[in-house]
């Protein structure tokens, strides 16, 4: 990172690995349970350049680098799932006197898979966050991206995702917190073995408190339900997750 004056650069990367454990099978089940297909290495590299209208406000470009490579070349359906995605962004950064900061920036992406069995896919990339402080007590975060993932499938390289999601914090008592937050998903895949593309529609709302019980200790109480819909009824379901944690 370097800064001076009204400039500021950024340059990142970052590697990742990805090991999947096989599956456990009921005895006389015809599926595979062999997982290795999923394994795969993710780099990323990411660039940024920004520079400052005002001290509340600054714009910037952003272009970054996604590579997937699977170690296993050929999925047991057939199909190299390697690929790898480039975005370019352009945005602003900006901080409101009337308690609003976020930043928002639109731009393209293009994913290219490396099996000629897909078609590379170009499309709008989306990248906004806001955070607005109603009160000093309450913030309400709204966000949006669009983006391409690993869905880890057999048949389909990458998704494209589209996501937008809300959540509202508020300090009840000085020890006590609450949330409430809802997102709204969408999946996007083309399957060469389909004939025809399909997705999945994805909806999380959740409520939920955190104690503070000392400086040293917080105790957490979240409800969450996930519906997923799809074109294909077999991969629908409904999902209701009560979870309590410490920290």
């Amino acid at each position: 990172q370097y800064q001076r004056d009204r400039i500021e650069l950024r340059l990142s990367g970052e590697v990742r690995e990805n090991d999947y454990k096989d599956l456990v099978l009921a005895p006389g089940s015809l599926l595979d349970a062999n997982r290795d297909y999923r394994d795969f290495t993710r780099t990323d590299f990411v660039a940024r350049a920004a520079y400052a209208i005002s001290p509340d406000i600054a714009v910037f470009t952003e272009a970054s680098l996604i590579e997937r490579d699977h170690d296993i070349a050929v999925s047991p359906d057939g199909f190299n799932l390697d690929s790898e995605t480039t975005q370019v962004l352009v945005g602003v950064d900006f901080q409101l006197p009337q308690l609003v900061r976020g930043d928002f920036a639109v731009g393209y992406l293009n994913d290219k898979r490396s099996d000629p069995q897909f078609e590379d896919q170009d499309a709008f990339s989306l990248d906004a966050n806001l955070d607005w402080l109603p009160t000093s007590l309450t913030t309400v975060r709204v966000g949006a991206s669009r983006f391409t993932t690993n869905p880890g499938l057999a048949t389909v390289p990458t998704s494209l995702n589209t996501e937008a999601r809300v959540r509202i914090d508020h300090e009840l008592k000085r020890n006590v917190l609450l949330f409430g937050r809802m997102s709204y998903g969408q999946e996007e895949f083309e399957e060469p073995t389909q004939a025809i593309d399909f997705d999945y529609k994805t909806r999380i709302a959740a409520i939920g408190a955190t104690y503070k019980m000392n400086p040293h200790a917080h105790f957490d109480l979240a409800l969450e339900n996930r519906d997923r819909s799809s074109d294909r009824i077999v991969d629908e379901f409904d999902q209701n997750v009560i979870s309590v944690g410490v920290r």
